[in-house]
């Protein structure tokens, strides 16, 4: 009986270990180009967390959004007497009003959770004020936790392992 109990122990204990969340990092890539131009004024890429193909993660309806930071890649053609502008929108919500592309590539950081952490979707719209500029893409970082199973169910599996051992046990022996 003592190797019965000590083999459902060691079954609730890898149970428990299993179930504990942990965070775990997701990428969502957008390598979309996109060149704005006197033509070209205004361009929406859309991240749909829990639909796109992640480079990283897997990220579900029921997964808990922990952090998201969107990155972005501008890129200038060396007109250097030209000065380029534009506005950057999540969600419509204007993040840089009139932001200057400078002249050498750069990287733009946004935190972004509080609009992926609902719906796990994001729309980034840029717009061309003034000038000619290029977006190299887009891409969301962070990390997100699945949801883990209560203490009051890992008990109820407990106890159901526990009964189907007593009644395995209790039947072997009226065989026996």
């Amino acid at each position: 009986m003592k190797k019965i109990l000590a083999g459902l122990f060691a079954i609730l204990l890898v149970f428990g270990v299993v179930g504990m969340a942990n965070a775990t990092l997701y990428t969502d890539v957008n390598c979309e180009g996109f060149w704005f131009d006197g033509d070209n004024t205004s361009h929406t890429w859309t991240f749909n967390l829990d639909n796109d193909n992640l480079l990283f993660g897997d990220i579900n309806p029921g997964d808990t959004i922990n952090s998201a930071f969107l990155n972005i890649g501008f890129y200038d053609d060396l007109d250097i007497f030209k000065a380029e502008f534009g506005d950057v929108l999540t969600d419509s919500l204007l993040r840089w009003d009139n932001f200057e592309v400078d002249i050498l590539d750069s990287l733009c950081s946004i935190n972004v959770l509080g609009q992926v952490v609902d719906d796990h979707i994001l729309y980034l719209t840029i717009e061309r004020n003034y000038g000619d500029f290029g977006v190299a893409g887009a891409e969301i970082t962070g990390c997100y936790t699945t949801p883990v199973p209560e203490p009051a169910t890992m008990i109820l599996v407990g106890a159901g392992l526990i009964a189907l051992a007593g009644f395995g046990r209790k039947r072997f022996i009226t065989k026996a």
